[in-house]
């Protein structure tokens, strides 16, 4: 009986010491990823949803010359935002008579800039470098609801798994799963994301990630999603050239591990040469300059976010002005 009861209190204090560990590791990372937030964003609400741009809508309507870099939460910056280190803030400062505007936008992707590029008055010349990352081309419920309105207004053709997954009868790939369930309920917590970027790098575990998942469509030609962002980018060139303005395709890079042998990279390669094919599209590479000009292996902005450090943006903004010529 004294045993059990020794066992059970040894038992206890383990469970509180590992609890206590993990809320203390919680707030250390949390501090770790502190970051002064942009004040005074610029709003829309399109299709019923709702876009917070780091930018000014006074200088975007009066501006001459312009370039825009549309793209997620990597390009929004918000980490470097305050300070006006993003990498549009870095590359308005390396050019003249330019104007560059901030649309990262936080979880969207290139069926979002397709309302988006609808607000903006495009004049001629004016530069578009649309940035596309991993988990661009993941159907969503929201991208299946703005899906079926394009289908309506562009005569677009409907990803098949669409008609379901918006109207809830079908699960999306991001949760269709009990271990994605769980992960999509503790994805805030630090701790998860710290575990699982270390775990991400495990060949063996790395293939139960859903970006593993995600990543593995850009090269699969013949899924829905991957003939599907095609057409949308593909539909977003058109718009932005007949309208006058000129249309870059690129990516943004991996930062979490910067080396030089990257499947990310490979990746990327495969999927533009095959967009490109019959499309003469531009296409910038900017991994090989990031190589060779980072400070470390690993340049995101905290342990705990994948999002890259401010130093990033200003590497990065020396590549894209050159390949611009600005």
């Amino acid at each position: 009986m004294i045993k059990k009861k020794v066992f059970f209190i040894n038992f206890l204090t383990s469970i509180l010491s590992i609890l206590i560990t993990l809320i203390l590791l919680e707030v250390f990372l949390r501090w770790d990823d502190y970051y002064k937030p942009y004040t005074n964003p610029y709003r829309l609400k399109i299709n019923n949803i709702s876009y917070n741009l780091f930018l000014d809508e006074k200088k975007l309507i009066k501006s001459e010359k312009k370039i825009i870099l549309f793209g997620d939460s990597f390009i929004q910056g918000e980490f470097c935002a305050f300070e006006k280190k993003t990498l549009s803030d870095y590359i308005e400062k390396k050019t003249e008579n330019l104007d560059v505007f901030n649309f990262g936008i936080n979880g969207k992707t290139v069926i979002n800039y397709l309302d988006i590029v609808d607000k903006i008055n495009i004049k001629e010349d004016d530069i578009f470098l649309v940035f596309l990352y991993d988990n661009d081309i993941a159907l969503s419920k929201e991208v299946c609801d703005l899906a079926i309105i394009k289908n309506k207004k562009y005569n677009l053709p409907l990803p098949q798994s669409c008609p379901l997954i918006s109207k809830m009868k079908k699960n999306e790939k991001s949760s269709n799963t009990v271990f994605k369930k769980i992960n999509n309920k503790t994805r805030h917590l630090k701790v998860v994301a710290l575990a699982k970027d270390a775990l991400v790098n495990i060949p063996y575990l790395k293939k139960f990630f859903f970006r593993t998942e995600y990543n593995k469509l850009w090269t699969d030609f013949e899924s829905e999603e991957n003939a599907y962002i095609s057409k949308l980018i593909i539909l977003l060139k058109k718009k932005i050239e007949t309208n006058g303005g000129k249309f870059y395709l690129t990516y943004f890079p991996n930062v979490t591990s910067i080396k030089k042998e990257n499947t990310n990279q490979l990746m990327w390669k495969k999927y533009f040469s095959k967009i490109n094919s019959g499309n003469d599209f531009v296409i910038f590479d900017p991994y090989d300059y990031l190589l060779k000009n980072k400070t470390l292996s690993n340049m995101t902005r905290s342990l705990s976010n994948d999002h890259p450090n401010c130093d990033v943006y200003n590497i990065l903004s020396e590549y894209y002005t050159k390949k611009l010529k600005l």
